[in-house]
């Protein structure tokens, strides 16, 4: 309840709207409601169940509880009616308590889980050591773990960057809302003046507006009658001549241009000779190709057998079953 304290009363508006009243500013609540305090769970299981609700707990996100076994595991299996389950790819998740960095690195590597929340400070240099010590057949696959590692440290990193990117964003937001406040404020204000002062003059000088613009269009639509009529008279004494001619010009013509006999020659022999042209460069690119594909491969072994390390913080454990990445 701390983590919401601020939270003076709570209304629903609506089926798809609720109106959360606070006592005081607290920049920190949406940072709240993306932890515990905003998980939503059902109202019926949650009145049924009270206070033994956490050992069944029924919420709304993809992975419905199966099972919790103390100090062992927690197993959740996928929601086949969430609205987004497509998009989620395990059949099940299970977590597993390992507070061994040993035992829990040995299990990543072995295969047994599949993902660590986060990685022990000596699990990257045992990683580098189990690369030096690897035969040549399981270097590349050694290489490759150990990358995996330092990308998985790399993440977390950036994880906590963001969020103490939106906290204080979220702290600086509330001088602005008051801002925006403020001048909606000063808006009203001044929309209230313009009703009361602007509007009936409008009204006068438009009515005069529109009365002077229908006479300009009267005095227009007579003039251009006119000019339409002897626009006519002329046209179509100079659209008679121009046909005529067109006519007794195409009539004379042949069937088909010589000129344009000779260009579609002169381009079908371009065409062919272009074609053999591009199939004899193709041949030579792909014999280039072969030999950069066994040199990019040899980098991309010595690349991943020769990455340095920085240090991380103590971890937990997950293993993902069902579909694997």
């Amino acid at each position: 309840k701390s983590e919401v304290a601020s939270i003076e009363s709570v209304e629903a508006t609506g089926p798809h709207e609720v109106v959360f009243t606070l006592a005081q500013p607290d920049a920190t609540l949406l940072a709240q409601f993306a932890d515990r305090a905003g998980m939503m769970v059902s109202p019926t299981a949650a009145e049924e169940a009270g206070a033994e609700f956490g050992l069944n707990p029924i919420c709304s996100g993809p992975y419905a509880f199966r099972e919790r076994v103390a100090q062992d595991r927690i197993v959740l299996e996928k929601f086949d009616d969430h609205w987004n389950a497509d998009e989620h790819h395990f059949d099940t998740v299970t977590f597993l308590p390992i507070p061994d960095t040993t035992v829990r690195f040995a299990n990543l590597r072995s295969g047994d889980i599949h993902v660590l929340e986060r990685l022990a400070t000596q699990d990257i240099p045992a990683a580098e050591r189990a690369v030096e010590a690897a035969g040549e057949d399981e270097q590349v696959m050694r290489a490759q773990e150990l990358r995996d590692l330092r990308a998985a440290r790399d993440d977390l990193e950036r994880r906590v960057h963001d969020l103490r990117l939106t906290r204080q964003v979220t702290m600086q937001s509330l001088p602005s809302i008051r801002l925006v406040q403020e001048n909606d404020k000063s808006l009203v204000t001044k929309i209230n003046s313009t009703l009361v002062n602007t509007v009936p003059l409008w009204e006068t000088q438009l009515a005069q507006a529109v009365t002077i613009q229908r006479s300009a269009d009267a005095a227009s639509a007579v003039r251009d009658a006119n000019d339409l009529t002897n626009e006519l008279l002329t046209a179509n004494a100079k659209n008679l001549r121009d046909s005529n001619r067109q006519i007794r010009q195409e009539m004379e013509r042949g069937v088909f241009d010589i000129e344009a006999v000779k260009l579609a020659n002169a381009e079908l022999v371009a065409t062919i000779n272009e074609s053999l042209q591009i199939a004899d460069e193709g041949k030579a690119k792909r014999a280039a190709a072969e030999a950069d594909l066994e040199r990019m491969e040899q980098e991309l072994r010595d690349t991943l057998a020769s990455a340095k390390a920085r240090n991380v913080g103590q971890p937990a454990g997950a293993k993902m079953a069902g579909q694997r990445v």
